[in-house]
Order: structure tokens, then sequence, then C-alpha cells
């Protein structure tokens, strides 16, 4: 049994890196059913240009496009309980943990894993980590070798949480009750590979329609381990117009916009920066979710007769748009649209956007460029 701790690695890290004398990181890149001898799972590397990469194994299926989940849990479903009294300078390092419940534990299959031992209160909780393990049938008694010895003695039958190496059982997300670990690097078709997980630093992940749109740049995980822009940020759909990119209907310039506001949205309001007066007559704009309609300002008409910047509330404060709604701007010029030569303005609208109910709000990081809807996005994961 070798014990030991996680390592870190920092290849290349003390100087600064040329194409063709780096080092070699294809090992990043590959993964195999026996374990590398040089690391342990949990292994961490860190790359000079910041990204960064955890050992680990698979439980499942992995793609490289989707986040996985931490799915390693508890050795026993309840609290174990200690089998020997540990005593400060004598077994201060060694756990016994009495026959309880769980399936066969391989040699050393629990290092990298954690141990939480009760005390009379939140005050004396003793954390360590786990090096090594005896191998133990099923159910019957473990013996733990921790990190750093105890700082307090522990009686025998005192509770006892163990949980496995969080690293030793990722799979491909599927729900938004786990946590997510990061991004493959090679696809894993099946349990009990050994690959690495990109956890910080530039990478890309499915990108969900709107990551990377206007101010969405913030990214969360959604539930399948795809990104989408992280819930209840202020965004806005914006359009430049001039005069003539409205038709006359009468006394009217009617204009549709082309971008939407997205299904899930709470409305806020309207902001109009006009940068050439609109001539002729009154030239008032209504905004609304039909023609000639209002809804989107404040039920009233914003001013476009000189350069300013205007706007007005949503008429139904916050209100939800379960659908993807389709903006309509009318210029009401007051006797007839052909006497309107000028006016341009960059029209913005103002929402809160609820994100995807099935994602946990966990966050991902940030969009560095592109979008969804063009390239990319580049995305700078947060771990």
């Amino acid at each position: 049994m070798a014990k030991g701790k996680n390592r870190q690695y920092a290849p290349g890290i003390q100087g600064v890196v040329q194409s063709q004398t780096g080092p070699d990181w294809g090992y990043l890149y590959r993964a195999s059913a026996v374990k590398d001898d040089k690391y342990n799972i949990g292994d961490k590397v860190e790359l000079p240009d910041g990204r960064t990469f955890r050992y680990g194994k698979s439980g499942g299926a992995c793609s490289t496009g989707q986040a996985v989940d931490f799915r390693a849990g508890a050795v026993h479903a309840t609290a174990g309980a200690v089998s020997t009294a540990i005593v400060v300078g004598t077994n201060d390092s060694t756990v016994v943990v009495d026959a309880k419940t769980h399936s066969a534990i391989a040699v050393d299959a629990l290092r990298g894993g954690y141990v939480q031992i009760a005390g009379t209160d939140n005050s004396d909780i003793q954390f360590r980590g786990i090096v090594g393990n005896v191998a133990s049938a099923a159910n019957a008694a473990i013996t733990l070798y921790l990190d750093a010895p105890v700082a307090i003695a522990v009686a025998a039958a005192e509770d006892i949480d163990i949980f496995y190496n969080p690293w030793s059982d990722l799979r491909l997300a599927t729900s938004a009750i786990y946590t997510k670990a990061g991004t493959p690097t090679v696809e894993i078709s099946a349990a009990d590979v050994y690959f690495w997980v990109q956890v910080d630093g530039p990478c890309w992940n499915a990108p969900n329609a709107g990551v990377g749109e206007d101010s969405a740049r913030d990214v969360a995980w959604k539930a399948d381990g795809t990104i989408v822009a992280n819930s209840m940020g202020v965004s806005k759909i914006t359009q430049d117009v001039a005069f003539g990119d409205f038709t006359k209907s009468t006394q009217y310039g009617i204009l549709t916009m082309t971008p939407t506001i997205p299904a899930g949205s709470f409305f806020i309001g309207t902001r109009v920066n006009v940068t050439t007066a609109f001539d002729g007559g009154t030239n008032n704009l209504v905004v609304g979710k039909t023609s000639g309609e209002d809804e989107f300002s404040d039920g009233t008409t914003i001013a476009l007769g000189s350069i300013a910047l205007v706007g007005d509330s949503g008429e139904d404060p916050c209100e939800f748009l379960a659908a993807a709604t389709t903006v309509y701007l009318r210029i009401d010029e007051g006797t007839d649209w052909d006497d309107v030569t000028a006016g341009a303005a960059t029209i913005d609208l103002y929402f809160i956007k609820a994100g995807d109910a099935t994602f946990p709000n966990e966050r991902a990081g940030r969009v560095l460029a592109g979008s969804q809807s063009t390239i990319g996005p580049l995305m700078d994961m947060s771990s």
C-alpha cells in the first residue's frame, strides 16, 4: 500500500514556453483503463496559461463538450462508528471504523477521500483527508490512514462520516442535483476509465441560446452540463433605426424589430438614444407587442423630436413573457409620414432573463469571445 497525499504539478511554469521547446502536454488528452502510475485520482496539473486539470475516474460515459457530475458520495448511508479509541501521540493517524453496510473496498480505494469525526458539538469536529486504507470486504470494518493526526482524542463509538474521493466517480451530467466537476478532455464510453478533466481556464462547452449575446457574458451550468446565460441577469435587445427603415401607413411609420425578447424574461423598460432628431410633425414613438400598441412604453409615447436619451418603463412592471416576444415600433408623425426626412436612434429594450429552470444556478464561468449564434464561444471556466 502506497500512502500519500494528492499532488499538484505546474509543467513549464518556471519560464516562458515556446512552441518548439515547451513540454509535451499530450498526456492530458489521453484515457486508459489502467491508472497512470505517475498520478493519483484527484492530482492537479496547472499550465502556464491558467488551464487547470484534475485526474479522475469515470463512473459512466462522458463527453468533451459537456461537464461531468461528481457522483462519488459517502461510504455508509448513515454515520459509522469509530471502533478503537484514538489516542493523541499514539495511533492518532489511524482510524478503525466498525462493520457497517457498504460495498467491498479495494486497498487504497479511499485515497483522496475525507473523514469527518464528530465531537461534542461543532467546536471540536475533526476533518481530515484519507491517504490510504486496508482492503475491506463488503460490510466489514474499515481501517483508514489520515493525512494528519487528530488533535483531540477520539472515544470508541464516536460518529464518523467517510467520503469517497470526489474525483473517483465522474459521469456525464444529467441532473441539477449533482455538482459539476468540469469538462473531460477526451470522450469516455464506459465506467472505470482514467482521464483528465479541465476545471479552470479557457475552454469550450456546448452553449445554449443567448450565451455570449449582448451582456449575457456570465454563464452557469445547465443540468446536462451545457452552459446557459446566468440566471436573473439584466440583458437587452438593441437595434439602430433611421426614418427610412420605417414603412409608411398614412401618418405612421411602422417597423418590426429584428431581435426578439427571449422566452422566460421579465420586461423592465425601453430606452431610446435619439442621435438625429426626427423632423416633420409630432413624431411620438410607441413600443408594444403588436403594431400600434404601447405595452413596452408604459402605455404612453416617447418623443423623438430632439436629440436626447429618453425612455419609459413597461406598462406592467416586470411583466413575465413566457414566449419569445416580437417588438413593434410605431412613430406618429401627426399628418403624413412622408413629411419625415430625417431621424435616427438606437432602441434598447431591457429585461431580466430568468434562465433555464433545469439548471441549478451553479456558476460555470464567463464568455471571453464569440457567442452561441456566431462562433464559439470561448469560455473562461471558473472552478
